[in-house]
C-alpha cells in the first residue's frame, strides 16, 4: 500500500525532528517556528550531536522511524549547520560545520527524506507525525514554489551531487598506491583504491571542501574518517577523497611507502609523525638577530671564546637590569662552571619546548624589553649530524621547597628526542602553569626547558630558523 501525500508530507515534517537526550542541546523559543533545539556548547564539525531516531518494519513492506524527543525540535532549515546520518538502523544528526554555543541547531527535510528513502514514515511514540505538522509543511511548500515530492528533488539531488563530486576530484591529486605509481612512471596497481587529495592551505577553501566531503557522506553512504589537525577522509566506491594543507604532500608519500610495505594505514601515520623533526625554541634580542645569522646560537661558555659575539651580547643589555661589563661576565660565568649545578646552563644555549604562554610575560619581562625574537632550532636534524648532543632537561617539575635539596634528578635530567617530543605538543599553559617569576628575574624557574649541549657549545646557524615573535 503506497502512502498518501499526506503521509508522505509529514513523514519529511517530522523526519527532522530528532533527539539525543544527554548534553550538547537543549530547547528554547525561536520566533514564529515555536521552539527549536540550540547548541548548549560549542560543536566541533563532524560531531554527532544526537541519536534521532530508530527503524522499525512496517505492515507497508518500506520502514518506520521512531524519533527521539529531541528530533522533534530540530527545525528545518535552506542553510542548515548539520546533517542526518544513517547507520544500521539508526539515525544520528552531525554537525557539518562548527556551531557556536546558543545557535539553533537545523537540517535540511530533503537531506533527510534523502537519507530515509521514499515511502519511509516519521513516528513519535509509536504514533505517526501530528497531520498538522503535514499541514504546515505543505502551506511552507505552497507559499514558497517548492514541490517537496516531484521528480526534479531527486534528479536535482543527483546532479547536484554529480557537480560536487566532480568539482572535488576535478581539483584533486592522485596519491596512495596509484599516485606513487604515476609519480614515478610505473604501471597502475589492480585492485587498489583511487586516493584523491585535494591540497589547500586557505583555511575558507578548507572547510567548504571539507563540507562537501561530509555531504557526499551522507548521500552515497561512504564512510567518514577523521584526520591529525581536523582534516577529513571520506571512502566509498573504491576511492578515498581527502582534504590536506599543502605541507602534508611528502607525508603522504612516506606514509604509503609504509602502507605497501604491509603496515596498516593508522600504523603508517603513526610512524610518520614520530619520524617527523622535533623543533624546539630560543629567543635572541631584536638587535643580535644578524649575529644569530652568523655564529649561530652561544652557550654562555662559547661566549667566552668569540670576542665579536661577546661584545654584541653585553652590548644589547647596555641600560637594562642585566648590564655587565666583559670582566665582571668572565669571571661569573668562570665561578659557575666550577660548580656542577649550574654548569650544564652554561655550557649549551637554552631552549623552550614551544610558544611561551603570552599571559606570563609581562612588559617587564627580559622578553618584552629585550624586543626578543623567537630562533625554532631543528632539533632532529642537530642531532642526526651530532649525535654525540645532549639535551640536558631543566624545570622540568616545579621546585618544591620541602623536598630534597634541588629535588635533583627529579627536576633536572637528559631528555631523549622523543621525551622532547611529548614536551614540544604540550599547551603553552600547562607548561608555564608555575611560572610565577613576571619580571624574570628567573626566566624559566619552573618552566620545563633544556640546554642543548653541543661539542663546540654553539648550534650552528643552518639548524636555525628565525622569525619574529609577536611578543611586542
Amino acid at each position: 500500500m503506497k502512502p498518501t501525500r499526506t503521509e508522505q508530507l509529514f513523514v519529511m515534517a517530522a523526519l527532522i525532528k530528532r533527539a539525543q537526550d544527554e548534553r550538547l542541546y537543549y530547547v528554547a523559543d525561536c520566533g514564529e517556528k515555536g521552539q527549536g533545539l540550540f547548541a548548549e556548547e560549542d560543536i566541533p564539525a563532524g560531531e554527532a550531536i544526537y541519536h534521532a531516531g530508530d527503524k522499525q518494519e512496517n505492515s507497508y513492506g518500506t520502514n518506520d522511524w521512531e524519533m527521539t524527543q529531541a528530533a522533534m525540535y530540530t527545525n528545518h532549515s535552506r542553510d542548515p549547520n548539520s546533517l542526518v546520518v544513517k547507520e544500521d538502523d539508526k539515525l544520528f544528526t552531525v554537525a557539518s560545520r562548527d556551531i557556536p554555543a546558543d545557535e539553533e541547531i537545523s537540517v535540511s527535510y530533503f537531506q533527510v527524506t534523502n537519507v530515509i528513502g521514499p515511502g519511509s514514515r516519521l513516528l513519535h511514540n509509536n504514533e505517526p507525525i501530528p497531520p498538522k505538522d503535514a499541514d504546515e509543511l505543505a502551506k511552507w511548500a505552497a507559499d514558497n514554489a517548492v514541490d517537496l515530492f516531484g521528480d526534479w528533488t531527486k534528479e536535482g539531488s543527483a546532479q547536484v551531487e554529480k557537480e560536487a563530486a566532480e568539482g572535488f576530484t576535478g581539483r584533486a591529486e592522485l596519491m596512495g598506491s596509484r599516485g606513487r605509481a604515476l609519480k614515478y612512471g610505473r604501471p597502475e596497481p589492480e585492485g587498489r583504491d583511487h586516493d584523491r587529495v585535494v591540497f589547500t592551505d586557505d583555511a575558507e577553501d578548507q572547510q567548504s571542501l571539507m563540507q562537501t566531503l561530509r555531504e557526499l557522506a551522507v548521500t552515497k553512504g561512504y564512510k567518514q574518517h577523521e584526520r591529525p589537525g581536523g582534516f577529513l577522509t571520506v571512502s566509498g566506491d573504491n576511492q578515498d577523497l581527502s582534504v590536506y594543507p599543502t605541507s602534508k604532500r611528502d607525508d603522504i608519500h612516506k606514509a604509503w611507502e609504509l602502507i605497501e610495505g604491509g603496515m596498516s594505514k593508522d600504523d603508517a601515520w603513526a610512524q610518520v609523525e614520530k619520524e617527523k623533526d622535533v623543533y624546539v625554541q630560543s629567543a635572541v634580542p631584536a638587535a643580535s638577530r644578524e649575529l644569530v645569522r652568523k655564529h649561530g646560537l652561544l652557550s654562555s661558555q662559547a661566549l667566552l671564546n668569540n670576542p665579536e659575539a661577546l661584545e654584541a651580547f653585553l652590548s644589547d643589555r647596555k641600560g637594562t637590569d642585566w648590564e655587565e661589563d666583559e670582566e665582571a661576565f668572565k669571571q661569573r660565568i668562570a665561578e659557575k662552571l666550577k660548580d656542577t649545578f649550574w654548569g650544564d646552563s652554561l655550557k649549551g644555549p637554552s631552549v623552550f619546548f614551544g610558544d611561551p604562554d603570552p599571559d606570563k610575560i609581562t612588559d617587564v619581562h627580559p622578553m618584552r624589553k629585550l624586543k626578543a625574537e623567537t630562533v625554532r632550532v631543528n632539533l632532529s636534524k642537530l642531532l642526526r649530524d651530532y649525535p654525540e648532543t645532549r639535551i640536558a632537561g631543566s624545570e622540568l617539575q616545579p621546585y618544591d621547597p620541602e623536598g630534597p635539596e634541588h629535588q635533583g634528578d627529579l627536576r633536572h635530567y637528559d631528555l631523549d628526542i622523543d621525551k622532547v617530543r611529548e614536551y614540544a605538543v604540550k599547551d603553552p599553559k600547562e607548561l608555564w602553569k608555575h611560572y610565577d617569576e613576571p619580571e624574570g628575574a628567573r626566566y624559566a624557574s619552573n618552566v620545563p626547558h633544556a640546554q642543548i649541549i653541543t661539542p663546540s657549545g654553539s648550534i650552528p646557524p643552518e639548524y636555525l630558523e628565525l622569525q619574529k615573535e609577536d611578543l611586542e
